[in-house]
């Protein structure tokens, strides 16, 4: 997709698309942020599926750890002890139809595999993330189309 397409398919000028080639460093303000993650939103699960798979961190593992079981029950006695969090948990337990407790569960097991620090590393990655390497990646993944 040429710089003009994807300027007209976002409704954005093209001097904006252009802007994003000649200072890659700069992030996109919020509002148009809004604007490609609407973009993104609207499109179908395989172009979405596409788009990240060219955002993805090739550091990221897909394996995920073992649960330890204490870990585990002790988030589950957490998540028992907050009436919002078991309101909430209830709720998707009903809304996904699954039986009663199993969200609780699969809170409580993630919960227990979570690596904060990994997490904390994921979110300082994402962090550096400018408005050229959206503008590319968008490019890309609008011409795969």
């Amino acid at each position: 997709m040429s710089n003009d397409e994807f300027a007209a398919h976002l409704g954005i000028g093209l001097r904006t698309v252009a802007g994003w080639h000649e200072k890659p460093n700069r992030r996109p303000q919020s509002e148009m942020q809004r604007t490609l993650d609407t973009a993104l939103a609207q499109e179908d699960d395989a172009i979405k599926a596409r788009f990240a798979e060219l955002v993805k961190d090739p550091t990221d593992a897909p394996a995920e750890p073992a649960v330890d079981e204490a870990a585990a029950a002790d988030a589950e006695k957490r998540l028992s002890a907050d009436p919002d969090i078991g309101a909430a948990l209830e709720w998707l337990d009903a809304h996904a139809g699954w039986t009663p407790g199993t969200a609780r569960k699969e809170v409580a097991t993630r919960l227990a595999r979570l690596d904060v620090s990994e997490l904390e590393a994921r979110a300082s990655r994402r962090g550096r993330v400018d408005q050229r390497s959206v503008a590319e990646v968008l490019g890309k993944y609008y011409v795969l189309r």
